[in-house]
């Protein structure tokens, strides 16, 4: 799915401005892992509209974030659970790699216009670094299930779409924005 736009989104997050990080809360609990068969059963790439927004650094040369909206954008209700299925395409290789933050996975279902979130965080490098993928384009899909080329939102003015990263971290789903964006 490709995502575009410049307004709000339905569930209220402006398509270019950031999402500051919040102050980290306890987390407890027990966490299910598995997408489990729930109302409508673990979402589709075909249920859901995938947006990125790069949230503008907080120093130079510091990593650099992007929130991850999942909306259920058709009439049945799913469920997501895990990371976000990533790859990146471009000159070189990276390999995302999927940790634990902001907290551990947790069941999210979805109804018709809800919406679930993750994080990407990412090293810029310059393009003439060994380890740098330059040209790079970020796949985004539901866990599982199939990926397709996602539009960055958020990229200033006058800087390229692609991107030139020589890591890639992807967090958890969860059900909401607090603390998406506050790794320890």
């Amino acid at each position: 799915m490709l995502a575009a736009g410049c307004s709000s989104d339905r569930d209220g997050t402006p398509a270019g401005g950031a999402l500051r990080p919040e102050p980290a809360t306890a987390q407890g609990g027990s966490h299910d892992v598995q997408a489990t068969n729930g109302p409508g059963g673990t979402c589709s790439a075909g249920q859901l509209r995938i947006r990125v927004i790069r949230q503008p650094p907080d120093a130079v040369g510091g990593p650099v974030y992007a929130l991850v909206t999942l909306t259920n954008d058709s009439s049945t209700a799913c469920v997501l659970s895990g990371w976000p299925n990533t790859s990146v395409a471009g000159d070189g290789k990276v390999i995302p790699r999927e940790v634990p933050q902001p907290a551990p996975p947790v069941r999210v279902s979805l109804a018709d216009g809800e919406s679930a979130y993750a994080a990407l965080r990412w090293s810029a490098c310059t393009k003439s670094g060994d380890a740098c993928v330059t040209r790079a384009r970020l796949h985004l899909g539901p866990p599982g299930d199939h990926i397709s080329e996602t539009t960055l939102i958020g990229v200033p003015s006058g800087e390229s779409p692609e991107l030139a990263i020589s890591a890639l971290q992807v967090g958890t789903i969860q059900s909401g924005t607090s603390n998406i964006l506050n790794w320890s």
